[in-house]
């Protein structure tokens, strides 16, 4: 009795102690968020707020990571939206720490007009020149960001993405900078067509398009030189992002944005573009989005596969 009572207390304590090592090790497996950074804009005359993802290892080594920025959505979306409603911490975490994808940076401007959500900035600068967000992020942003953390800014080590107006986000700025981005991915990316910009309800076009295209526009004036310039990509080629571009496309089959990826879909193959489509079924929402974050991270990564073998 004796001894089965000491062998028994003895498995306790193991049990307890790899309890203790196991829930240790999850906590240092977790990436790092912040959401409380900011930028200052010389050009928006205003601090720029972010979300940044820094991966499980980043504080105990120091080497440098591919960087991937993730856009949000629009309408009164924000950048923290992918991790309060996406958990996109929590993919993140799963796939780094079980070596499906290469630890890396992760950063969402947040692309509201400081703070407000009447009319969207589409990731694009106003006709007027007011608010040039595309212009910040270009020249300010992105060389800010990549300066304070330690990332391998390398075009081959950089990747951007978005969901909804930020998946056209991305898409604009990869077709508009080409050589700038190994990767984009678009999920449910707000590709609309001319007919579709033409015929929207006037509040929700100024909402969307109005400090883009022009406030207040009907019908064809919508499709001005502005829209031409900047947002139709279902007609932009770029020999450079043939030869060198990724482009991923994922879009729900009950989504309004179907016809307009579908295009764009053809559009990049027409042009011999590297590309990967995908309709699964679904909707647009964040139930859809975050059933598509693994095969998005797992795209992204595999594209710049080759820095894990780079210190």
């Amino acid at each position: 009795m004796k001894y089965n009572l000491c062998s028994f207390l003895k498995n306790i304590f193991l049990v307890c102690v790899l309890s203790v090592l196991y829930v240790t090790n999850c906590f240092s497996s977790q990436g790092i968020i912040d959401s409380s950074k900011t930028i200052k804009s010389q050009i928006l005359g205003n601090d720029v707020h972010y979300t940044v993802y820094l991966p499980p290892d980043y504080n105990s080594s120091n080497r440098t990571y591919p960087i991937f920025y993730f856009l949000h959505g629009g309408a009164d979306g924000i950048h923290t939206d992918p991790y309060t409603q996406g958990n996109l911490q929590a993919h993140l975490d799963n796939l780094i720490n079980s070596g499906k994808i290469t630890p890396m940076i992760v950063v969402t401007p947040d692309a509201t007009r400081n703070g407000s959500f009447e009319n969207n900035t589409y990731y694009m600068n106003d006709a007027d020149g007011q608010y040039r967000y595309e212009d910040m992020f270009i020249k300010e942003f992105m060389p800010q960001i990549e300066k304070n953390y330690r990332v391998n800014n390398l075009p081959k080590f950089r990747a951007i993405g978005g969901l909804s107006m930020g998946g056209f986000g991305a898409l604009h700025y990869t077709l508009k900078y080409p050589g700038l981005f190994k990767a984009t991915a678009a999920l449910s990316g707000a590709v609309r067509t001319k007919e579709e910009i033409i015929s929207m309800d006037m509040n929700k076009y100024n909402r969307r398009y109005g400090k883009a295209f022009g406030l207040n526009l009907v019908g064809e004036r919508r499709v001005n030189n502005k829209f031409y310039e900047d947002f139709d990509i279902l007609n932009t080629t770029s020999n450079k992002l043939a030869s060198e571009g990724y482009f991923y496309l994922d879009c729900g089959s009950k989504d309004d944005f179907l016809i307009g990826n579908t295009l764009l879909s053809l559009n990049l193959r027409k042009n011999k573009m590297n590309y990967t489509y995908i309709v699964r079924d679904g909707g647009h929402d964040w139930s859809y989005w975050t059933s598509g974050f693994d095969g998005m991270l797992l795209f992204i990564s595999q594209k710049m596969q080759d820095f894990r073998f780079i210190d």
